[in-house]
């Protein structure tokens, strides 16, 4: 395995996506590789901390109903009976240049 070949795997070897033999292979490179090791420990540590930064907060039961609500209420009230609409085709049938 050459190192383009070790980079490309980079994702999938970090997320254990990668067959027994592929990791293998992965890990005899970056034993043997010193230019590759530390991408792949720099990239680690970084999803790590991504990982470990993200937020757990859900939003309670109670605010996410009021908020599905609105939106609904929202959604229904753009065609309501007072709004006006126009039969397709009549806005470019009066249009004096066509």
């Amino acid at each position: 395995m050459d190192c383009s070949d070790c980079l490309e795997r980079l994702h999938p070897y970090l997320d254990r996506e990668l067959s027994e033999r592929e990791l293998d292979e992965v890990r005899v490179h970056l034993d043997e590789c010193g230019g590759c090791e530390p991408v792949f420990v720099l990239e680690r540590v970084f999803l790590e901390r991504l990982r470990g930064s993200a937020t757990s907060d859900v939003c309670p039961d109670e605010v996410r109903e009021r908020l599905i609500l609105r939106i609904r209420q929202g959604a229904r009230g753009i065609l309501t009976p007072t709004a006006r609409t126009i039969p397709i085709g009549s806005a470019t049938s009066r249009h004096p240049d066509r």
